[in-house]
């Protein structure tokens, strides 16, 4: 049976939270509704590269970003819960007489499966300054921080149905237009972030995120009594499509991090299976998880 078999399933798992959130976003928009699950935030920031003055200024500078992402609505839905998102900055100092500049790595994961990794960020800031959310004329920094927040709820939205994170992918894709086009002389890396947008809103990369919703689909039909057969099946589907698109792709760095990343899961989905056959693809697919999959072909 294939993953398409189990859509039914996963509409009555989940179909509250998707008609509820599809009919506020219609009518509402995102930034104005009021949110039960919250996004919540970890920021670090490495001044070790900063003038002592400068780092003495940005002290507080993580609280300052934490602040900012905790106290914006950025989502709304029925589930309750907590949405993690972790940001490392590390900064150098390229300020001018007039303004005070900082180019940045930026380091943005949900603490699992997803990060990225930016190393041509330009922003401005000043001491002190209190960081607003405005999604039609964004600062150096907000833009940045927008962007990145939005990849990572994407990515947490499409494990609740199939394409769910879309409407955060497009807001990331509109903070690309703005920041390639509208940010002056902190334009650096926006065409990058662009380029990454449109290729995660493309139709290759969806290969990718349906094979998360056939995964978390797995996932919350094993753990529930009476369906871990069609659980066990979903996830296997999953495995199925990492499988193909790392026949075409074999450095394809998004499979490769998930699958390290649910090692655990996939090996307590499995190993009750007379049919040990899967873990010998487990051990082909994530070679540097041999020692664990090989104690389960005995």
């Amino acid at each position: 049976m294939s993953s398409k078999n189990y859509h039914g399933n996963q509409v009555s798992c989940v179909c509250r939270f998707c008609i509820l959130f599809a009919l506020i976003l219609c009518l509402t928009g995102l930034q104005s509704l009021v949110y039960s699950q919250r996004l919540v935030s970890k920021v670090t920031v490495v001044l070790e590269n900063l003038p002592e003055l400068k780092q003495e200024e940005l002290k507080d500078f993580n609280k300052t970003i934490e602040d900012y992402i905790n106290s914006t609505t950025w989502i709304s839905d029925d589930q309750g819960g907590e949405i993690k998102l972790s940001m490392q900055f590390l900064l150098s100092d390229i300020s001018s007489s007039a303004e005070s500049r900082y180019r940045a790595t930026i380091l943005a994961s949900n603490d699992k499966e997803v990060q990225y990794f930016d190393k041509r960020c330009l922003f401005a800031y000043q001491m002190g300054e209190t960081l607003y959310f405005n999604e039609n004329n964004p600062t150096s920094l907000t833009a940045l921080i927008d962007f990145y927040v939005y990849l990572i709820l994407g990515n947490e939205f499409d494990k609740y149905s199939k394409f769910g994170g879309t409407p955060f992918f497009e807001r990331a894709k509109r903070c690309a237009a703005q920041g390639k086009f509208g940010l002056g002389r902190f334009i650096e890396g926006w065409d990058l972030r662009e380029k990454l947008i449109l290729k995660i809103l493309g139709d290759e990369y969806k290969k990718f995120r349906e094979m998360k919703d056939d995964f978390f689909l797995g996932i919350y039909l094993f753990d529930e009594e009476g369906e871990k057969s069609k659980g066990r099946r979903s996830i296997y589907d999953a495995l199925v499509k990492i499988e193909k698109i790392l026949l075409s792709d074999p450095e394809n760095e998004d499979c490769k991090r998930f699958i390290g990343a649910y090692s655990s899961r996939f090996v307590d989905v499995f190993k009750d299976m007379k049919d040990k056959s899967v873990f010998e693809k487990l051990i082909k697919l994530d070679p540097e998880r041999k020692a664990l999959y090989e104690k389960y072909l005995k």
